[in-house]
């Protein structure tokens, strides 16, 4: 009798911790809606990574074995800090002086009560230890106590007010969180029940006659809900236009009349705006140009949005890599930025080609590739009104060069900068068609779309410039029937008729050149000083020609635009011997464009593996045994990573079959030599890396690979790559690093 007791007891222990764990289970998967968030309203953030720390908290918290849940937790955090922000090799004594550095820098900013001046370092931290002290609550609060209510409540809550007044789409959200809620719930309710009565839980019986039929009707439910035709909303969102009435409605200016100045919120265009003459920034420099901020790539039939997750990344000792254009025709010039006490952002304003910037209190600049946008750190309160040197090659295009600007665009050009919306009226696409109807290149039809504004019956209005209404769309209302509207309606309807024609264009905020105030001239140079103004508050327009980039254009009446275009010059003309670095440095690009995509995936298959090897949570000793034996083959697999490494790559390339193939093995090795310290340098040609590379492995290997390799991308010699001389020397190199 007393044997079956305790048996009955075991078993009785043994089903509680099993439900216990599908809640603390159930946590996990709630509080990962807390994350995803994140990378759309942070400055800098890497989801993949966060998420699998997270995981990895949850994981070692749920084994509940105290000695190795602080060291394991300790060294997750810090090998994410170091993956995101640190470039040292970790444990040197370098990697020790800038942990301390960023350390002691925001210790003080601390104590200081400086908060806008912590780093994204120390912010990363946080929110790490926060994520390690959220699993401890929540095992509490799931596995001990069984409280599932007030957390999930706190998680609609936040995820719809970040739906609401962020570019977070919860749309999906709103649908895991309800499955999983039910899901847990129906645990809850039933565990509570038991306790009540004090009767023994039977998983097996809850599972067939609770928990399984509960998932099958849900995913009934959801299959049918989402599928479902579903009626327009009642109401339309309210956010936009009250977040736009709020940054744009100026004191005392007429009733619906917004304030002209640079804004966030453009995803409502239109309407009249009153002149405002407010200084924002002064600029000395030598020739009058566009100041740039910001890109945004979505049009919505109403206004701009970016769809670009927020991606900053640290740019080191004020030099700054824009990527916008590849050109070896440029004039180098300088300028000096004063921003004014009535400014209302933060953002970096800066000439098209800035390279440079220098500002003596600039702790580091923050850029996000996708958007433009620069934002400088600051060591002190009130540094942003310092002045910035800014230094930036200015291009000189001529329009046969344009013209000659064929081939493919990139996947991710493509991908963001051709979206239109499906609501667009057919006669646009008709309308860009027509204006570009002869024109072969692509030169040619985005001059002919900027110039037909000037050609036509547009005019330049601020004042009774309508907005469209429930059903109309922004750029067909201002095309068809009004003809009269301010830069926004231009800039937006240029890009829209580019879209409509496969040429991938952007819109671009930020200011023109305001108006000169002093001259600086000496007999050496021209020099002057700007002051630009709200008034100055400007959209305009770039374009992306393969092998070029970015190129910007103006078709709003009465601008200049930039200087970018010149005249046609034959002394300029390129015989077919120069033919080769042309192509090398479009190479280059497309290069760097798959080294992102490629660390992305590589990325993505370290989480998967970081994620996996969960093993059978039945009995303690088994996961103790798992954590050891997962923490040994971490260990391993880090002093053994370039081993591994090289039996990948030859895993992955067992042979070349193809010129694509051939491509990407020659990238990866790239990136193999990269990681033992053989970096190419963004200005390094592929011959002058090949010599350094040879030079270091004291042999002519890398040399040899590069020319038939070069052989391959520009005479497209198929038989090469059949060539087993060329997959031997690819295989060889490895071998010799």
């Amino acid at each position: 009798m007393r044997r079956k007791r305790k048996q009955r007891e075991r078993q009785k222990d043994r089903n509680e911790i099993l439900l216990g764990l599908f809640l603390y289970v159930g946590s996990f998967f709630l509080f990962l809606e807390w994350i995803r968030p994140l990378a759309f309203i942070a400055d800098s953030y890497d989801l993949e990574l966060y998420l699998v720390y997270a995981g990895l908290c949850f994981l070692i918290t749920m084994m509940q074995r105290p000695i190795i849940s602080f060291p394991v937790k300790l060294i997750g955090l810090i090998l994410v800090l170091d993956r995101t922000y640190v470039t040292a090799t970790i444990g040197t004594s370098e990697w020790f002086q800038t942990v301390w550095s960023e350390l002691s820098f925001n210790g003080s900013m601390l104590m200081g009560q400086n908060w806008q001046q912590l780093t994204p370092f120390f912010r990363t931290l946080m929110l790490l230890v926060l994520i390690w002290l959220i699993s401890y609550l929540l095992y509490f609060w799931f596995y001990i106590m069984k409280r599932v209510f007030l957390f999930i409540v706190a998680t609609f809550v936040f995820v719809t007010v970040m739906d609401t007044f962020t570019v977070y789409e919860a749309n999906h959200a709103i649908i895991r969180m309800f499955v999983i809620s039910l899901l847990l719930f129906s645990i809850a309710s039933y565990v509570k029940r038991l306790e009540k009565a004090e009767l023994l839980p039977s998983v097996h019986k809850w599972f067939e006659g609770i928990f399984l039929p509960s998932v099958i009707m849900l995913a009934l439910f959801v299959f049918l809900g989402y599928h479902a035709p579903k009626a327009d909303p009642v109401w339309p969102d309210p956010v936009p236009f009250l977040t736009s009435a709020a940054e744009q409605i100026r004191e005392g200016s007429q009733e619906g009349e917004r304030k002209v100045g640079y804004g966030e919120d453009d995803s409502i265009l239109g309407g009249s705006f009153a002149q405002d003459d407010t200084p924002v920034f002064q600029a000395e420099a030598s020739k009058r140009h566009y100041w740039r901020i910001e890109t945004k790539n979505f049009y919505t039939g109403k206004g701009w949005t970016r769809t670009t997750n927020d991606q900053y990344h640290t740019q080191v000792d004020g030099w700054l890599d824009l990527d916008l254009f590849i050109w070896d025709d440029v004039t180098t010039l300088d300028a000096t930025v004063e921003y004014q006490s009535d400014v209302s952002f933060d953002r970096l304003v800066y000439p098209y080609g800035t390279f440079f910037v220098d500002h003596p209190e600039a702790y580091y600049y923050s850029y996000d590739i996708d958007s433009g946008i620069v934002e400088p750190e600051f060591r002190s309160e009130n540094s942003l009104y310092e002045a910035f040197e800014i230094s930036y090659d200015y291009p000189d295009f001529s329009p046969d060069q344009l013209r000659n600007a064929t081939g493919d665009d990139p996947e991710m050009v493509q991908f963001y900068y051709l979206q239109l919306p499906d609501t667009l009226p057919e006669r646009v696409n008709d309308l860009a068609e027509q204006i570009t109807a002869g024109e072969e290149t692509r030169y040619d039809q985005v001059y002919a779309i900027e110039n037909y504004f000037s050609e036509n019956n547009f005019t330049y209005e601020t004042t009774n410039v309508p907005i469209p209404g429930e059903h109309q769309d922004y750029v067909d209302q201002f095309l068809f029937d009004t003809q009269a509207g301010y830069c926004d309606n231009f800039s937006t309807s240029m890009i829209v008729l580019l879209r409509s024609l496969d040429i991938p264009a952007r819109w671009v905020k930020g200011f023109t050149g305001g108006e000169v105030i002093e001259n600086l001239s000496t007999d050496s140079e021209y020099r002057y000083l700007y002051e630009i103004t709200n008034n100055n508050a400007h959209s305009w327009v770039e374009v992306y020609f393969p092998g070029i980039g970015w190129v910007p254009f103006e078709p709003t009446i009465g601008f200049a635009g930039e200087d970018v275009i010149g005249e046609n010059n034959d002394d300029q003309e390129t015989d077919d011997s120069e033919e080769p670095p042309v192509l090398e440095e479009e190479e280059q690009e497309e290069q760097e464009e798959r080294e992102d995509q490629e660390e992305e995936e590589a990325e993505e298959e370290t989480g998967e593996v970081m994620i996996g090897g969960n093993g059978s949570f039945n009995s303690s000793v088994i996961w103790m045994i798992v954590t050891i034996l997962a923490v040994g083959l971490l260990v391993v697999g880090y002093l053994t990573r370039y081993r591994l490494l090289k039996r990948l790559l030859i895993w992955k390339f067992p042979t070349f079959k193809n010129p694509k193939q051939l491509e990407r093995a020659y990238h990866y090795l790239l990136r193999f030599l990269a990681v033992k310290g053989m970096k190419r340098q963004r200005d390094q040609t592929l011959q002058n890396f090949a010599l350094q590379v040879d030079k270091q492995l004291d042999s002519r290997d890398m040399h040899e690979l590069t020319m038939l390799y070069q052989r391959v991308l520009y005479r497209n010699d198929l038989a090469v790559v059949q060539d087993q001389t060329l997959y031997d020397l690819w295989k060889k190199i490895i071998y010799q690093v």
